[in-house]
């Protein structure tokens, strides 16, 4: 039988997927250790550490790579800030 208002259908919904209706108290979880923040916050292993490369050849300016073939391109990515930034849509053509 399907519920008589829209509320209704939208906690069972939840409900169904284990989720508890809003506005309910939840069971405390404990606080965040020291553990849990530097855990947020460590350095991610690089994809560079990743690549196949063997060795740099300086003369040709090129990375040797482990197949044999001294090929690579290189870029270098900087990251700008944009906390505080204001973003000003612009319509086309204006």
């Amino acid at each position: 039988m399907p519920p008589k208002d829209a509320w209704t259908h939208h906690v069972a919904t939840l409900h169904a997927l284990g989720i508890p209706e809003p506005g309910t108290t939840q069971p405390r979880r404990r606080p965040a250790t020291l553990a849990d923040e530097q855990a947020f916050q460590g350095v991610a292993p690089s994809f560079a550490d990743l690549l196949p490369w063997v060795a740099y050849l300086p003369d040709t300016k090129c990375m040797l790579l482990d197949n044999g073939q001294p090929v690579a391109a290189f870029f270098e990515l900087t990251p700008i800030g944009t906390e505080g930034a204001r973003t000003r849509l612009v319509a086309a053509g204006a």
